[in-house]
C-alpha cells in the first residue's frame, strides 16, 4: 500500500501547486515530470539512465506533430484574417439570414460537412 504514495503525489503536486499560486500551469507541467522521474529511477527503479535516448527522441516525435498542427492552423488563420474571411461571413449573415433559428441550421449544417468531409 505505501508503495504507491510517491505516485499520488504528482497530481497533488500538479493541482496544489497551481491552485496555491506557487506554479503556472506550464511549471506544474515541468516540476512534475521531474519528479515523476526521479521516482521512477531511484524509487520504483523502472527506469533506467540509458532508456532515456529512446524516451526523449518518442517525446519529440509526438510533440512535432502538434506543433506542426499548430504551425499550419497559424498559417492558416493569417491567411484568413488577409483575405478578411471574418468580414466576408459577417456580412454575408447580417444581408442573407433572417431570423435567429436559420443562423443555428446554417451552423449546425457547416459543422457536419466539416466533421464528415474527412
Amino acid at each position: 500500500m505505501y508503495e504507491t504514495v510517491p505516485a499520488l503525489i504528482t497530481p497533488i503536486i500538479i493541482i496544489g501547486g497551481i491552485i496555491s499560486g506557487f506554479f503556472t500551469a506550464t511549471e506544474a507541467a515541468a516540476v512534475a515530470s521531474l519528479y515523476t522521474l526521479l521516482i521512477s529511477m531511484f524509487f520504483y527503479k523502472t527506469l533506467k539512465l540509458s532508456d532515456m535516448p529512446k524516451i526523449l527522441m518518442d517525446t519529440l516525435a509526438l510533440s512535432s506533430l502538434s506543433l506542426v498542427a499548430l504551425a499550419a492552423a497559424s498559417a492558416l488563420g493569417e491567411l484568413m484574417s488577409y483575405y478578411q474571411l471574418s468580414t466576408m461571413a459577417q456580412d454575408f449573415f447580417v444581408n442573407n439570414v433572417w431570423a435567429k433559428w436559420v443562423f443555428i441550421l446554417i451552423i449546425i449544417a457547416f459543422f457536419l460537412f466539416v466533421g464528415t468531409s474527412w
